[in-house]
C-alpha cells in the first residue's frame, strides 16, 4: 500500500452506521457539524482499533481452585492485570462458556490431562466479547493450590463458534 494522505487511515463512518439514539441528535446538526461529528467518531474508532492491535494475542492467568485470580500477564482483553487480581476468573466469561472453563480446571486438577482446550468468550475493556482458546498449562501449590491458564486470542470467530458447539 502507498503512503496516501493522512486521512485515509481512518475508517469511513456514514450516518447509517450511527446507533438510533445518536442518529436523532445527529440529524439535528447542520452539515458542517455533521461532517465534524463523523470525523470525530472515525478517529475514536481508529484509536480503539490501534489500542486493540497493541494488545498481546495471549495472556496467562494464575487462578486459585475457587477461581480467584492470583496473577495475570498483560491481557488480550485490555484490562490492566492489577485490576483483575482477587476477582473471579469466571466474572468476564460468557455464560455459555462457564461450564467449559470449570471443566478444564477440574479435568486438569483431577485427571492431570493438560491437553484439553476450551473456546470461550471473555469481555474486553470495550465491553465486547472476544473469543479465546484456553488451556491449563501447569498447577501451583503456593501460595494456595491453583492452576495457570494460557488463553490465546482467536482471530477466526467462525471456527471458535463451531468448535465451542462441539466441545
Amino acid at each position: 500500500g502507498g503512503g496516501g494522505t493522512g486521512e485515509s487511515q481512518y475508517p469511513v463512518i456514514t450516518p447509517d452506521d450511527l446507533p438510533p439514539e445518536m442518529r436523532e441528535a445527529f440529524d439535528q446538526l447542520d452539515p458542517e457539524q455533521q461532517r465534524q461529528a463523523l470525523e470525530m467518531l472515525a478517529q475514536q474508532q481508529f484509536e480503539q482499533q490501534q489500542m486493540e492491535e497493541m494488545r498481546p494475542e495471549e495472556h496467562f492467568l494464575t487462578i486459585a481452585l475457587n477461581g480467584t485470580i492470583l496473577g495475570a500477564t498483560e491481557m488480550a482483553t485490555g484490562f490492566p492485570p492489577n485490576d483483575l487480581l482477587m476477582t473471579s476468573a469466571f466474572d468476564l466469561v460468557h455464560d455459555d462458556e462457564l461450564l467449559g472453563l470449570h471443566a478444564i480446571k477440574t479435568h486438569f486438577w483431577e485427571k492431570d490431562q493438560p491437553d484439553v482446550e476450551v473456546y470461550l468468550r471473555r469481555r474486553n475493556i470495550e465491553g465486547e466479547w472476544i473469543w479465546l482458546v484456553a488451556k491449563v498449562v501447569s498447577y501451583i501449590d503456593s501460595p494456595v493450590p491453583g492452576i495457570i491458564i494460557h488463553e490465546t486470542l482467536v482471530r477466526n470467530e467462525h471456527v471458535a463458534v463451531l468448535v465451542s458447539r462441539i466441545t
